[in-house]
């Protein structure tokens, strides 16, 4: 039986992202793994005109020309990362804050028997005053899930508390990785590098890299569920200052 040579590919491997400045001004920082991400496509579309001869009685094709082409990927993602959540979310990364104290933060939103909360999570040392009166926790207030979320609650008939007037809490808290403010940056230049091995050719290298792509906010983001979250993400594939969409390149390393 003759040896069978086709090549098939079966992909899997890492997913890298950066950034690229506007107007195909080129990179603007390095790198960074999107995280385990679940499946990553290209397709391609191109629009063409015909035109039908009408000489013959058959209106056979004389003459094709191309109209448009246009090139789209999507993209999944399973990794909740900061940095990937930005991009992909149009979004505004703000930095990490390290564990600390406030002192004095002013809350005008204090209910009886309702919750209000704090600028951070991860609270604990609960002071607050009621103007000049200390309230008391376990009589006045308590912390709900024990701070975890900076969650306070005004106990139902609290006797210190007086409603309208203004809270100063001071607390510590815990530090934060950082946060995500989503479509707040607008649409944004990105390359796509995925360094692919050949499940099914002895692991070889496949790398594939995109360009200069613009990714569309992802359209749902389920936050309750019993399964690992996906985050499913489409955009436009645009050409490069070299007019290049996007390089496939095989190489004959063994991984």
């Amino acid at each position: 039986m003759a040896c069978n040579n086709s090549e098939y590919f079966v992909g899997n491997g890492p997913l890298y992202i950066r950034r690229v400045g506007g107007d195909c001004a080129g990179p603007t920082e390095g790198f960074w793994p999107v995280g385990d991400a679940g499946e990553f496509s290209i397709s391609n579309d191109q629009s063409f005109n015909d035109h039908y001869e009408s000489q013959t009685g058959a209106r056979t094709r004389a003459a094709r020309w191309l109209e448009s082409t246009s090139v789209e990927f999507s993209l999944q993602v399973f990794d909740f990362k900061l940095e990937t959540l930005a991009a992909l979310l149009q979004g505004t990364q703000s930095a990490a804050v390290a564990a600390g104290s406030v002192a004095a933060e002013a809350i005008t939103d204090a209910y009886e028997d309702q919750v209000f909360y704090v600028a951070f999570p991860g609270i604990s040392a609960v002071t607050i005053l009621d103007g000049a009166t200390p309230l008391v926790e376990g009589t006045d207030f308590e912390l709900v899930d024990s701070g975890r979320d900076g969650g306070i609650k005004i106990i139902s008939g609290a006797p210190n508390f007086s409603a309208g007037n203004q809270l100063d809490v001071d607390y510590t808290h815990v530090g934060i990785e950082g946060s995500v403010s989503a479509l707040t940056s607008g649409v944004e230049d990105y390359e796509i590098r995925f360094n692919g091995i050949n499940l099914n050719n002895q692991n070889k290298p496949v790398i594939v890299n995109v360009k200069r792509a613009q990714f569309s906010a992802a359209e749902n983001i389920s936050l309750i569920g019993t399964d690992i979250t996906e985050l499913t993400f489409t955009g436009a594939v645009l050409p490069d200052a070299n007019g290049d969409f996007y390089e496939i390149v095989k190489s004959n390393d063994v991984v």
